[in-house]
């Protein structure tokens, strides 16, 4: 269950209610005003029960998107976050709309240089099964990845040579 709380000027998002403690939200919260994204970073620990692959795929993502922006990236993906919804409403077209939003939407707040804090949350046992298909939530999370990309890669060589759209 994906939900989006509409606040005056910050977006708060929540996947799966009970997986996250008011706690962890109260803490996101309090960051808000000072940041344009802050994303409750799952532990290691917390994610025992995600698949092998799918956590060693996670750590190297995090660890490329940490080395090529020079900022600590601990959870491109979880669900718990809160922004600002001025520093990105414009990039809504760029924004993957199935799974991989979130990872798209960090990816985007890097890009942009935006201010993000990822704060350590607690994660509670997941109730049923996931819904998501891994191989197609790869493939997703891939084409998204490339778009953006190419998006700011084309941007910045126009702005470079003073070209404009």
């Amino acid at each position: 269950t994906q939900r989006l709380s509409f606040f005056p000027s910050v977006l708060h998002f929540v996947i799966e209610l009970g997986e996250h403690k008011v706690a962890d939200i109260r803490k996101l919260l309090k960051n808000a005003h000072k940041f344009h994204l802050v994303v409750g970073a799952r532990s290691s620990n917390a994610l025992k029960q995600t698949p092998v692959l799918h956590r060693i795929a996670k750590y190297f993502i995090n660890q490329i998107l940490s080395f090529c922006f020079n900022q600590p990236v601990k959870d491109i993906n979880s669900g718990l976050r809160v922004f600002n919804k001025d520093a990105i409403k414009n990039y809504f077209s760029l924004i993957c709309d199935s799974y991989s939003f979130t990872a798209s939407m960090t990816l985007i707040m890097l890009f942009e240089r935006k201010k993000i804090k990822f704060i350590p949350i607690d994660y509670s046992q997941r109730k049923g099964k996931s819904k998501i298909k891994q191989f197609s939530y790869s493939v997703s999370f891939i084409k998204s990845f490339w778009v953006i990309t190419k998006h700011y890669l084309i941007s910045r060589t126009r702005n470079s040579y003073g070209l404009s759209d």
